[in-house]
């Protein structure tokens, strides 16, 4: 019990009594934890801290020492789920077990690369581990990226799965169509990146222009189509965080869709998140060196559009109240101070 209390937490030992503390076994037990050095540990006491140890105890410096200590399912199961490279230095016995393998996988995909391979070639079994992380598919063999069926199922559920697929199914429309309508466009929902697993379909269709806008209206534009305007405008339009190239900076027709981002000085020369550094982020910053007089019409066009007509009346942020509100306050004040006197 003194060992379980002292695994948990080593405070716990300053609550035992003298006499346990001094107990010479008890002794050796708290300085390996306080030493964290558990080289010459028993097995007993490792599988003690396996099932008891609070956070941080084991990890995968020490974790080949404490599999080495695993006889058991549980603790197996245990030690994989405390710590995920515990599960290659597991006996071989564990490691088939297919509970243990896949606490391993949802613990990290990589563990495939440490599975036996009756696993590996247990069909069901590896299909059942897609159908919860379909990324895993990164992991597995290629005969499992070359298959059409697991190609559809895994895309069904996240399309950036779409880039580990063999090259074989790269262009494959039916698997493309999926990728694609599997966007979620919603700005609150969406995830743009998503789309650029599908800079490895073959160039015999990533370079057709239809191609490229069926994307663009997904809010990606295609690194091949940099430089075609109506496609990053476009895609400007759902997703102003597009990837556009830099030769686009001085474009105001884009500056209008970009955003303009004032958590920090943006200069001609930066460019932040990967968005274009536009020719109207400099119109805001004459802004800060020049009154609206001296703006040309291009910059306040920008500057309206963008919300910051505030600063066009010689650079007078708008208040969010109305002038009289101070007046009325004051009189309200004046009122209760005549109020005041009168009592």
């Amino acid at each position: 019990i003194a060992k379980i209390l002292i695994s948990k937490d080593v405070s716990n030992m300053e609550s035992l009594s003298v006499a346990i503390r001094k107990h010479k076994e008890i002794k050796a037990f708290f300085e390996y934890i306080e030493n964290r050095d558990f080289e010459g540990m028993s097995d007993e006491d490792l599988l003690i801290l396996i099932r008891y140890a609070g956070y941080g105890v084991i990890d995968y410096e020490n974790v080949k020492l404490f599999a080495k200590a695993v006889k058991l399912l549980d603790d197996a199961k245990r030690l994989v789920n405390r710590e995920t490279s515990a599960y290659p230095h597991l006996f071989a016995d564990l490691k088939k077990n297919k509970e243990v393998a896949e606490i391993a996988i949802n613990r990290s995909g990589e563990n495939l690369n440490n599975f036996p391979k009756e696993l590996l070639n247990d069909t069901d079994f590896i299909l059942s581990l897609l159908e919860k992380e379909p990324l895993i598919l990164e992991y597995l063999p290629s005969s499992y990226k070359k298959d059409k069926k697991i190609a559809l199922s895994v895309l069904s559920k996240d399309i950036r799965c779409f880039q580990h697929l063999d090259k074989s199914l790269f262009g494959d429309k039916e698997l493309i169509d999926l990728v694609i309508d599997g966007i979620n466009t919603n700005p609150k929902y969406g995830n743009f990146s998503d789309l650029d697993c599908l800079e490895k379909v073959p160039d015999t269709i990533k370079n057709k222009p239809d191609f490229a806008m069926r994307l663009a209206k997904k809010g990606y534009a295609l690194d091949s189509f940099q430089k075609d305007k109506k496609i990053v405008l476009e895609a400007l339009k759902i997703n102003n965080f597009t990837n556009v190239d830099e030769n686009w900076k001085r474009d105001l027709e884009i500056a209008l869709l970009a955003p303009y981002s004032g958590v920090e000085p943006i200069t001609e020369g930066n460019v932040l998140f990967n968005r274009p550094n536009l020719l109207a982020i400099k119109f805001l910053e004459q802004i800060s060196s020049t009154d609206a007089d001296n703006l040309d019409n291009d910059a306040i066009e920008f500057i309206r559009a963008s919300g910051y007509d505030c600063f066009i009346d010689n650079q007078i942020p708008r208040q969010d109240y109305e002038e009289n509100d101070y007046d009325e306050d004051e009189e309200s004040e004046n009122s209760d101070d005549d109020n005041n006197d009168e009592d």
